[in-house]
């Protein structure tokens, strides 16, 4: 009994940590809520991804190269069992099935190299890096996307419900990966935060050498 008594206290006391502030505030930030592969705690949905290392290899990188090329040229003919092929499993699980990896376990959450950001499945140009900020959530957080010459972008968005929550869902427009949430509570100019999984993205390094 005494034992039991001596853990309250100690859980007690933990309640009014500096830590727990902090996730509550990501709790309150960041993409969180899985899809199929979570489970829920208390009403807050947790990934079960987060027993996989994060640190993903580069796509393809374990398939064969015309895999690569066909997802790059025709993502739309790609069967769902070439992307398994193509990816890993973290990757197939957050870009083609709609999961969310766990919170600051992502490759690119504290990258600041300059370069691009694209879509881990076809690599289509999604974010620079130069709208890339620091948003404490434990995700890769951009403030905007990359834009064409029609001022267009690569980002699908679309009404999100599951939950029991309205978000806005963000995709890649050309091949319909799962790439997070976009939220309203990001830095100017835009007020946007787009909250994005590192295995739903690559990085390519900026080419200081290269020559216009």
């Amino acid at each position: 009994m005494a034992r039991v008594l001596s853990l309250v206290k100690r859980c007690s006391g933990v309640l009014h940590t500096a830590s727990l502030i902090r996730c509550s505030a990501v709790l309150q930030r960041g993409p969180c809520l899985t899809g199929a592969t979570g489970g829920s705690v208390g009403g807050i949905f947790i990934s079960k991804m987060s027993l996989h290392n994060q640190n993903e290899p580069p796509p393809g990188s374990t398939c064969d190269p015309e895999l690569v090329t066909k997802a790059r040229t025709a993502p739309d003919s790609v069967t769902d069992r070439e992307w398994r092929d193509l990816l890993s499993s973290v990757q197939y699980q957050v870009a083609r099935g709609h999961g969310t990896e766990r919170a600051w376990s992502g490759r690119y959450n504290e990258n600041k190299e300059k370069g691009i950001y694209t879509c881990v499945c076809c690599n289509t140009e999604l974010f620079p890096s130069k709208y890339k900020f620091d948003s404490g959530s434990g995700w890769p957080s951009f403030f905007d996307t990359v834009k064409k010459d029609d001022k267009k972008d690569n980002i699908a968005r679309k009404s999100d419900k599951k939950f029991g929550m309205v978000r806005t869902e963000v995709l890649c427009d050309r091949c319909h990966a799962h790439l997070g949430h976009v939220f309203d509570d990001g830095p100017g100019p835009t007020g946007l935060r787009y909250c994005i999984n590192s295995a739903s993205l690559n990085f390519e390094k900026e080419d200081f050498e290269k020559e216009d």
